[in-house]
């Protein structure tokens, strides 16, 4: 029983590690934690950077969409206007041109009038003529 005794008792009092290679490993590990985190940090960081220069890539994309947005809506408008002043000035020539187009049939219309009252006319001197005789004419060169 005292073989097993001393056995349990090296085993028991047998240090694994002594004192100063426990120091050691435990510096060791903090060393190792210590370095982990600085990279952790140093990778979030890397990580928020990069995240605000997304933030301001999209700010900057943003800002130059709502500047194109803003330019086509003011060249749709500036569109808008001048094809309104366009219509504008097709109906006003429209409408002179159908008043033109007025005026001309009326003139045709009096051409054709007083052409018939020529015709007339001419009908009725030259029946009168016919009636009153060759000897009743003007001689030319007379009137």
């Amino acid at each position: 029983m005292e073989k097993s005794k001393a056995k349990q008792g090296e085993n028991e009092h047998m240090p694994v590690n002594n004192p100063s290679t426990q120091i050691y490993q435990l510096q060791a590990l903090a060393s190792e934690l210590k370095t982990g985190f600085t990279e952790a940090m140093q990778e979030l960081t890397r990580i928020q950077h990069g995240e605000y220069a997304l933030e301001e890539k999209v700010k900057s994309c943003r800002c130059s969409m709502e500047e194109k947005v803003t330019e086509m809506k003011n060249s749709l408008n500036y569109f808008k206007e001048e094809l309104s002043n366009a219509m504008s000035m097709i109906q006003a020539i429209t409408s002179k041109q159908e008043e033109m187009q007025q005026k001309i049939e009326q003139l045709q219309q009096e051409k054709r009038r007083e052409s018939r009252k020529v015709k007339a006319k001419k009908a009725q001197k030259e029946e009168h003529g016919a009636q009153a005789g060759p000897a009743s004419a003007p001689a030319p060169g007379s009137a």
